[in-house]
């Protein structure tokens, strides 16, 4: 029992001086287990916590089992359980039943924590979009080539081949909803905006629509012959530049086939050769303007001039 006295009114008859002598008034139980004197009436109101006895003097008392329940109603609350769910809970007539609730909430919270996670992953995702567009620098806003070459560490994608056909988007449409049903499935969004690819073979011959492929990145490598690996290593990034209103065009391939043409005749220029599928990513934050800009980083592999 608690060893907490309580100061008794001269109107409490002398026998219920002991008896309150282990017990705790409200106020004192409230500031004992760090709590409000309200939020005891409140319990007491809807059954959830009774005082162990209420002197006749109309002074609610409360002991080391209470103090225990109201630990455990805390617990409960800071759990997710609602005051009504936790009435129900203690009202069960046996500790087994008791055990599966608590267990279903544990897996509850583990859901939750899953999902905080996965949240969390997507905005650090974005932000170091943003940090990679800051390293073009002045190249973002002048219409001039740019480019870079820059290490990469290894990294994964989920690839579904999309190819493109000008008089049809249906094969695309289709492409991206089951792209996007197996990245559900494999619990795998993690990126607010995907990317694109293009297959080496199909770069290297101008034959773009037949090669383009759907990739977004994921965390780790999975078993699946949907995962594409991108090789470490020093890759060439180009920085591509449209606007939303382009994309939102009737043709909205013509940029695409534009800017890879353009690409392919650079390369060319300085006798680089691919050696890698092409990696497109978008790395601006869409606002919804149609005038707004809009920045992508074209990333591939390349042979040195004389290798």
């Amino acid at each position: 029992m608690l060893n907490y006295e309580v100061t008794s009114q001269s109107s409490v008859r002398n026998e219920n001086i002991m008896a309150e002598a282990v017990y705790l008034r409200s106020s004192e139980f409230a500031k004992f287990v760090n709590t409000t004197k309200a939020t005891l009436r409140h319990y007491r109101e809807i059954g959830l916590l009774e005082p162990a006895r209420v002197t006749e003097s109309g002074y609610a008392l409360y002991g080391s089992l209470q103090a225990s329940q109201y630990y455990l109603i805390a617990s409960l609350r800071l759990a997710g359980c609602t005051l009504s769910q936790i009435k129900e809970y203690l009202d069960l007539a046996n500790a087994a039943d008791m055990r599966d609730i608590m267990i279903e909430k544990v897996e509850d919270l583990e859901r939750k924590q899953r999902e905080l996670e996965l949240r969390k992953h997507i905005l650090l995702t974005s932000i170091k979009k943003a940090d990679e567009l800051s390293i073009w620098g002045d190249s973002l806003h002048s219409n001039d080539i740019a480019w870079q070459m820059r290490e990469r560490p290894e990294e994964y994608f989920i690839k579904t081949p999309a190819p493109l056909q000008d008089d049809d988007e249906t094969g695309v449409l289709d492409a991206i909803n089951e792209h996007g049903r197996f990245l559900v499935e494999y619990g795998s969004t993690e990126e607010l905006q995907g990317g694109y690819g293009v297959e080496r073979s199909a770069f290297e011959e101008g034959r773009y629509a037949e090669g383009f492929m759907l990739l977004t990145r994921i965390s780790e490598r999975i078993e699946n012959e949907r995962l594409l690996t991108k090789p470490a290593g020093t890759y060439f990034c180009w920085l591509k530049r449209t606007t939303a209103a382009d994309l939102h065009g009737a043709q909205e391939t013509v940029p695409l086939y534009a800017e890879y043409d353009k690409l392919r005749t650079f390369l060319k220029k300085q006798e680089l050769r691919p050696i890698s599928d092409i990696f497109e990513t978008e790395l601006s934050l869409y606002s919804g303007s149609l005038s707004e800009t809009l920045f992508y980083e074209i990333e591939l592999q390349v042979e040195p001039p004389g290798v």
